[in-house]
C-alpha cells in the first residue's frame, strides 16, 4: 500500500513541542546482552504483529513525522478537582456525557515519585507486562528491562507504532520475578515433587510386602517351599530385593581432562576465572560500570501508588465479584504507541491519568457512526495510521462548509493533549483514540456509576447475564440488608434494583460498534487504554459490508479458525485485498 501523508500530518505547534522536551528515561543504559535482546525482540514482534515482517515496522517512516496539534485545537474543557464538588461534576460532565480533563488529582500520589522511569526500572527490573496477544489470543509477556532498552536505545526509536505495555492484570501478580527468588521456588517445588515420589514409592513398597507375605501364609510352610528365601534354622525372613547398582561400561575409552573439564563447564556455572581460551561472551550494550540491579518487586505494589479519584469512587461493578472482566490496566509506551479507535464495553465510563509524558486525544460523540471516523482498508488498527490516513481526511479543506466547518467539526469532533497529572473523563459512549507523543506512564480504569446505569445494565444483561444476574443479587442484598454504615445509599440501590426490573421488558440491544474494542499499539492486546471486551466481538475500523475486519491480522486470525491458513490461494487473495 502507498502511505500518503499529507501536510496536515506535518504541522504542530511551536508552543507544544517546546512544552514535551526530551525525558532522560534512565540514569544509565540498561544492561542487557545484544544478541540474546534481538533474537528476542524478534519472538515477540512477530507474536503481537504476525501480520508484519521485523523488518517492516518502519516501512512508513513515521518516525519522521509530528503528531502533535496547534494550541487552540484544544477546547477541552478543564477543571481543578478542589473547585468542582462531587454534585456538580455529575451534573455538569457524567449526566450529560461531556469530556473533561481533571488537574490536581496526583498530587497526593505515590506514583508522582514512584512512577518516573528510573524508579521503575529500579523497582521492576525484571518483572514481565503484557504489550499484546498471539494470533491464538495468548498474552505476549515482555522483561521490563527489555522494554526500557526498547524504548531508549531500540527499535522503538524508528518502528511505526511501538510496542506498548497495556497490561490489565498487573494488580494480580503478587510474586516477583527475579532470577534468585524464580530459582529458589523452582527448587522449592523440585523438593516437593521428590517428597512425594518417596512417598508414593514407600507406599509401593508396603503394598508389595502386604501381597507378598499373603501369598507366603497361604503355602504350605516346609524348606522345600519357602527355597532360598528361608535360612537354615528354618525361620522365614524375607528380605527387600538389593537394589539394582548402575553399572559402569569399562571397556568404553576413559574422557580425557580437558573434555571432563568441558562437560563440567557446560553443567555447572561457569567460574569467575575464566580460561583465555573460553569463547567470548555475547556483547552488552555499552556502560560505565557494571550496576547492581536490585530485587524486583511484585507488580500488584503498584495499586498502593495511586488512588481513584473521588469522582469515580462509587464504582457498582465492584459488586460483580471475582469474575469481572478487566477494568484497569497500567500503559506505559514510547512515542508513537498508544490505542486505536474504539468504544469502551458494556457502556462504561472511563478515567485516565498520565505521570509522565503527553498523549494526544480525539473522541467523537455516541451519536456519530463508527464509518463517518474511520475509513475502510487501513493496514491496521494503530492510532498512527489513524492520525496519518484518516485525520487529515476530516479536517481537508475541501469539507469546509458555508458556516466555515470542516467534516471533523460538524462531527463533534474534541481534540487535546494531555498533560503530566492530568486525568481524562472519558463518558459511556464515545469514540475515542490515544497516541503517544513522548514517553508515557500512566494508569485507567473504567467503571459504572448510577449515572450511566440504564445504558450498562442494558449491554451487561445481554451481553454477560451471569454476571449481570450476580451484580443484581448483591444489590438486592443492600436493599433488604443495607449495613450500618450505608443506611443512606439503601434508597440508591434501591432505585437500581427498581430501574433494572423495569427494564426486563425492554429487547435486546443489537450488537453495534459500541460494544467493539481496537487493539493496543502493535499489541493487537484485545484491549484499549479503557476497555477490556474480547477481541472476538470487535468491528475493525476498516471492514467489509458483513462487519469483518480487513486487516491482515484479523484475516490471519479467521484462517486460523477456519483452518484454512497455509493455502497457497487464499495467501494469494488475501494479498491482494490487502493492496487495495
Amino acid at each position: 500500500m502507498k502511505w500518503l501523508v499529507s501536510k496536515d500530518a506535518r504541522r504542530f505547534s511551536a508552543a507544544a513541542r517546546n512544552e514535551s522536551t526530551a525525558v532522560e528515561l534512565v540514569a544509565q543504559p540498561v544492561q542487557i546482552k545484544l544478541a540474546r535482546f534481538e533474537r528476542r525482540l524478534r519472538r515477540w514482534k512477530r507474536a503481537a504483529r504476525s501480520e508484519l515482517d521485523c523488518r517492516n515496522w518502519a516501512r512508513a517512516n513515521f518516525a519522521n513525522l509530528s503528531f502533535y496539534i496547534p494550541d487552540h485545537l484544544d477546547t477541552v474543557e478543564r477543571i481543578d478537582v478542589d473547585e468542582v464538588s462531587d454534585k456538580d461534576f455529575v451534573e455538569r460532565f457524567e449526566r450529560d456525557g461531556v469530556p473533561c480533563v481533571i488537574t490536581g488529582v496526583t498530587k497526593d500520589w505515590k506514583a508522582e515519585t514512584e512512577w518516573t522511569p528510573q524508579r521503575l526500572l529500579d523497582r521492576f527490573y525484571n518483572e514481565k507486562f503484557k504489550v499484546g496477544e498471539d494470533d491464538d489470543g495468548k498474552s505476549v509477556f515482555l522483561p521490563f528491562n527489555y522494554f526500557m532498552h526498547y524504548c531508549t536505545s531500540g527499535d522503538a526509536v524508528k518502528d511505526d507504532s511501538p510496542l506498548y505495555i497495556f497490561d490489565p492484570n498487573f494488580a494480580d501478580r503478587s510474586r516477583n520475578n527475579t532470577a534468585e527468588d524464580i530459582k529458589k521456588r523452582d527448587k522449592e517445588k523440585k523438593e516437593k515433587r521428590r517428597q512425594e515420589k518417596e512417598k508414593e514409592k514407600e507406599k509401593e513398597l508396603k503394598s508389595d510386602k502386604e501381597g507378598k507375605s499373603g501369598s507366603i501364609k497361604s503355602e504350605p510352610s516346609s524348606p522345600e517351599k519357602r527355597g532360598r528365601n528361608s535360612n537354615t534354622d528354618g525361620s522365614d525372613n524375607q528380605q527387600e530385593p538389593p537394589k539394582r547398582l548402575k553399572t559402569i561400561d569399562r571397556s568404553s575409552p576413559a574422557k580425557s581432562p580437558e573434555k571432563e573439564e568441558t562437560s563440567l563447564k557446560l553443567t555447572y556455572k561457569t567460574p569467575t576465572s575464566a580460561p583465555a581460551t573460553t569463547a567470548p561472551t555475547e556483547p552488552i550494550s555499552p556502560t560505565s560500570e557494571k550496576i547492581d540491579i536490585p530485587s524486583s518487586r511484585p507488580t500488584k505494589e503498584m495499586l498502593a501508588d495511586y488512588i481513584i479519584p473521588r469522582y469515580f469512587r462509587s464504582d457498582l461493578f465492584q459488586y460483580t465479584g471475582s469474575k469481572r472482566p478487566p477494568h484497569r490496566w497500567v500503559v506505559i509506551g514510547p512515542k508513537r504507541s498508544g490505542t486505536g479507535i474504539h468504544v469502551d464495553p458494556l457502556g462504561t465510563s472511563a478515567w485516565n491519568t498520565l505521570l509522565t509524558g503527553h498523549k494526544r486525544w480525539a473522541l467523537f460523540p455516541p451519536e456519530i457512526p463508527k464509518n463517518m471516523v474511520t475509513m475502510r482498508g487501513l493496514p491496521d488498527h494503530e492510532a498512527a495510521t489513524w492520525f496519518v490516513m484518516v485525520y487529515p481526511r476530516l479536517t481537508d479543506p475541501s469539507t469546509i462548509d458555508a458556516s466555515g466547518k470542516t467534516l471533523a467539526d460538524r462531527l463533534g469532533i474534541i481534540n487535546l493533549i494531555q498533560r503530566p497529572g492530568e486525568t481524562v473523563f472519558v463518558p459511556g459512549g464515545w469514540h475515542h483514540l490515544v497516541i503517544n507523543l513522548d514517553f508515557t506512564v500512566g494508569v485507567t480504569q473504567n467503571f459504572c456509576s448510577v449515572a450511566n446505569w440504564e445504558t450498562v445494565w442494558l449491554k451487561t444483561r445481554n451481553s454477560r447475564p451471569k454476571m449481570s444476574l450476580r451484580l443484581l443479587k448483591k444489590l438486592s442484598s443492600f436493599v433488604e440488608h443495607p449495613r450500618e454504615d450505608a443506611l443512606e445509599d439503601r434508597l440508591v440501590y434501591k432505585g437500581l434494583v427498581e430501574t433494572a426490573k423495569m427494564l426486563e421488558t425492554v429487547p435486546q440491544v443489537p450488537p453495534s460498534s459500541s460494544d467493539s474494542s481496537s487493539s493496543s499499539s502493535s499489541s493487537s492486546s484485545g484491549s484499549s487504554e479503557t476497555e477490556g471486551a474480547s477481541r472476538d466481538n470487535t468491528e475493525s475500523e476498516s471492514s467489509d459490508e458483513d462487519g469483518r475486519c480487513l486487516c491482515r491480522k484479523c484475516k490471519i486470525r479467521r484462517k486460523r479458525r477456519n483452518g484454512t491458513l497455509g493455502v497457497p490461494s487464499l495467501r494469494i487473495a488475501d494479498s491482494r485485498v490487502s493492496t487495495k
